[in-house]
């Protein structure tokens, strides 16, 4: 009888044990979860001793950039709103750049649509290996042509020509 007790208060503590490590998350921590790589996905963050979904709503590159950092990348851009079912607060963030950590943006517990929550894809891609000049000087006036590219916000063409010597913008 007295093994039996041992045995159910050990399996008791052991469950208990086994609970708390899995819920347990330190204060202001982020992470992502169910993306298709370890670089990307929903937004999970730490508040009140649990983890709590990021709102879609109003969430930019700003947001984005904050957490990719946090997270140990240099670059990072939004996912279209995940929907999911979850039981935790979605909460709204505001940053301004400047913060280091997602907790230090604005942000407070109360979201329109608690089911459409952020995602981020977070990248370690230098912006300066991903720029092209040429040089035209077939027409009549010569001209440098540099093409951009960064993490799929498109193309930005940058253009010298003609006699003002101000650039001309091009973006696809």
């Amino acid at each position: 009888m007295w093994g039996f007790r041992r045995d159910a208060a050990f399996l008791l503590l052991l469950w208990s044990a086994v609970v708390a490590s899995v819920q347990q998350c330190s204060e202001g921590s982020v992470r992502l979860v169910n993306g298709t790589t370890e670089n990307e996905g929903i937004v999970h963050i730490c508040m009140n001793g649990q983890w709590n979904t990021a709102c879609s709503r109003g969430w930019d590159i700003a947001e984005t950039l904050v957490t990719c950092r946090e997270l140990g990348f240099m670059h990072g851009y939004p996912l279209d709103a995940y929907s999911t079912e979850s039981n935790t607060d979605s909460y709204f963030f505001s940053c301004t750049w400047d913060e280091t950590q997602l907790q230090h943006c604005s942000h407070f517990d109360f979201c329109l649509n608690s089911h459409d929550v952020a995602g981020v894809k977070c990248r370690n891609v230098s912006e300066c290996n991903e720029t092209d000049c040429s040089l035209y000087t077939g027409e009549q006036l010569p001209r440098v042509e540099c093409r951009h590219v960064t993490m799929g916000f498109g193309i930005l063409y940058v253009t010298m020509s003609g006699t003002s010597g101000r650039p001309e913008w091009f973006v696809d």
